[in-house]
């Protein structure tokens, strides 16, 4: 079964790298890196990168969450250690006790984006908006606006995995972390609209190119549907 399921996937990846549009071949061809090495992303890559974030399809025009791009910079970096050592790691205690201390190395990566859900109702005391923000969103944003705040960040993620990849650089995705640890990164922050830690995108240089880093040879166990399974046309 798992046999059969890598060669339809690499039968598609195949057919992905025929297509006309760029996207199905970035797809088709990158990656979930586990490790990065130390070369830094460009800087005028990290603003192509942000862009792609700004221009997230959103609610009322207007972005319902925060980032963080957290760089190399030696404030950074010590974050980055915080973020590995006390936030994505394991939980709960269940899990301590039978895995022991397991960390994720993928959030030492050059860049790191970092999605907050963020409060920008009124009615949250948030006064940041300029006149134009403010006539596209009155009367719409308020705090029961969860899924408009979650929603994007899943967009805006991708967006900014995709620019990265198409600018030839590497990417993962985490959201493993514990609650107790992310709001230890808010400590002494006194913006009190930030809501949660959503997940973290690194970006970088693979550091091993290895076959396990590859999806296709990384596919989950022996009762993983086929990709024919996920869709449903009427």
């Amino acid at each position: 079964m798992l046999e059969d399921y890598r060669k339809l996937w690499e039968s598609q990846i195949d057919e992905l790298n025929k297509s006309e549009s760029p996207i199905p071949r970035l797809l088709a061809n990158r990656f979930t890196s586990k490790r990065f090495d130390t070369t830094p992303v460009p800087e005028k890559h990290m603003k192509e990168i942000m862009d792609s974030i700004q221009w997230t399809p959103c609610k009322g025009a207007v972005q319902t969450f925060k980032v963080w791009a957290i760089t190399d910079s030696s404030e950074g970096k010590d974050l980055k250690q915080t973020i590995y050592k006390e936030v994505a790691t394991t939980s709960p205690l269940k899990a301590k006790e039978l895995l022991g201390e397991v960390t994720n190395p993928q959030v030492l990566a050059p860049l790191v984006l970092v999605f907050w859900s963020y409060r920008y109702g009124e009615e949250d005391g948030y006064t940041g908006y300029d006149i134009e923000q403010k006539e596209i969103i009155e009367g719409q944003l308020n705090s029961n606006y969860d899924g408009h705040n979650t929603d994007p960040i899943a967009m805006a993620a991708m967006n900014a995995i995709l620019t990265a990849e198409s600018l030839g650089l590497n990417t993962a995705y985490c959201k493993c972390f514990n609650e107790h640890g992310s709001k230890k990164l808010l400590a002494g922050n006194k913006d009190k609209n930030y809501k949660q830690l959503e997940l973290m995108v690194g970006i970088g240089y693979n550091s091993i190119e290895t076959a396990q880093n590859r999806k296709c040879f990384n596919i989950g166990n022996a009762n993983a549907k086929t990709r024919t399974d996920l869709f449903t046309i009427v």
